[in-house]
């Protein structure tokens, strides 16, 4: 959902299963994006680049409050992207792609801070005031934030689940060309997916607010619940066919 998602290195596939939680990832990031555009001040969870020319749409425009919103959003993104990367390293070029035990622990984290969303959602009754609102899309964010660290290593750097802007250019581009669309296929997975969670998000929070913080939690739960497989496959020794190696912690 912003640019720079680079395509993923050929020396670096992922299982079919892999591509199943990043695809859920992705509808959770998307979730989160709709949910935040509706009812959290109209800024986003996850992208970034959106919430940096809204704040600079308030400036020019003199709103405090979306100013605010913004702000929030972008720290809270920063926050969570330094902690996942202190959790779960960095990218390299050494480094095998693969869903280790660390990034399991960040995608824990970010799991306790969307419950702690979906509680603060239900205490708001589904229509958050301005203090509740900055308090949820910080713990919105910053969850993102921590879900971007891990994927980039998980899927080494080649898969994003929250700046699709890349993935989309890598889409078109395949097609403009005259390739095969399968070429990209997980790239078009990802942004369906993205789009999925906030239909379904979206539709929760105009049709039954309540319910909104379930598309969420759902995806992700799914997605954590798929990439503890991936951690036991790799370290049973014997790989399914197409598995991913996961490096030891």
């Amino acid at each position: 959902m912003e640019n720079g998602s680079p395509s993923r290195p050929a020396d670096h596939p992922l299982s079919a299963r892999h591509h199943v939680a990043v695809m859920l990832l992705a509808m959770n990031s998307g979730a989160l994006d709709a949910i935040g555009f509706l009812a959290l001040g109209g800024v986003f969870a996850s992208v970034m680049t959106g919430n940096v020319v809204l704040l600079g749409v308030s400036a020019g425009t003199r709103n405090g409050l979306l100013a605010a919103h913004a702000v929030v959003a972008i720290s809270g993104y920063v926050i969570g992207v330094t902690a996942g990367v202190r959790v779960v390293g960095d990218r390299s070029p050494t480094r095998a792609a693969g869903w280790s035990t660390r990034v399991n622990v960040v995608l824990v984290i970010e799991l306790g801070l969307v419950v702690a969303f979906a509680i603060g959602w239900e205490f708001a009754r589904g229509k958050p005031t301005t203090p509740s609102q900055l308090a949820l899309i910080g713990m919105a964010a910053t969850a993102m934030g921590l879900q971007s660290a891990a994927v980039r290593v998980s899927t080494g750097a080649g898969v994003s689940t929250t700046y699709l802007t890349g993935t989309l250019t890598d889409v078109v581009a395949t097609l403009a060309s005259g390739r095969a669309l399968r070429l990209e296929w997980t790239g078009v997975a990802v942004l369906a997916a993205a789009l999925l969670g906030a239909v379904l998000a979206g539709t929760a929070v105009v049709e039954w607010s309540a319910a909104a913080p379930i598309v969420p939690l759902g995806a992700l739960i799914g997605g954590l619940a798929i990439g503890r497989t991936l951690i036991t496959v790799a370290r049973g020794g014997s790989p399914s066919s197409g598995a991913t190696r996961t490096e030891s912690d």
